[in-house]
């Protein structure tokens, strides 16, 4: 998480509602790949996930906005926003609340663009000229 990581692409058209879309990121030296996987295909209307990968499989996070709620491993549950962060030996298993993880960032869960730039934020990738279709 700590590598500074950058989209292969100078552009990016981000997903509209109902529409899934994938996309490489590459440390700034190009040794490293990730993809990014943004998932906006759910039922209610601002439901959205972003997720950041290594090596394809490998989960590190992912963010998950008006999604189901989330049963930590220790029985505690989680509301509907809330983001997953890759732990030893546990990968995805815990999440946080949203609300209480970090008081710069996702403070405008209705606002996609400003949630795809804060991700982007906390996963240390340089965001790009980026373009949404509605």
């Amino acid at each position: 998480m700590e590598i500074k990581k950058k989209f292969k692409e100078k552009n990016i058209l981000l997903p509209a509602r109902s529409k899934y879309s994938q996309f490489e990121i590459l440390s700034l030296d190009e040794r490293n790949s990730f993809i990014i996987d943004i998932d906006r295909r759910g039922k209610i209307e601002m439901k959205s996930k972003l997720q950041e990968r290594y090596m394809g499989n490998i989960a590190l996070i992912r963010l998950e906005i008006d999604g189901p709620p989330h049963t930590n491993p220790d029985g505690t549950i989680i509301s509907r926003d809330h983001i997953h962060i890759y732990q030893e030996g546990y990968d995805l298993s815990w999440a946080y609340e949203l609300k209480e993880f970090n008081t710069e960032l996702f403070r405008d869960l209705k606002n996609f663009n400003k949630v795809f730039t804060d991700f982007c934020f906390y996963c240390n990738i340089e965001v790009p000229g980026f373009q949404m279709v509605i």
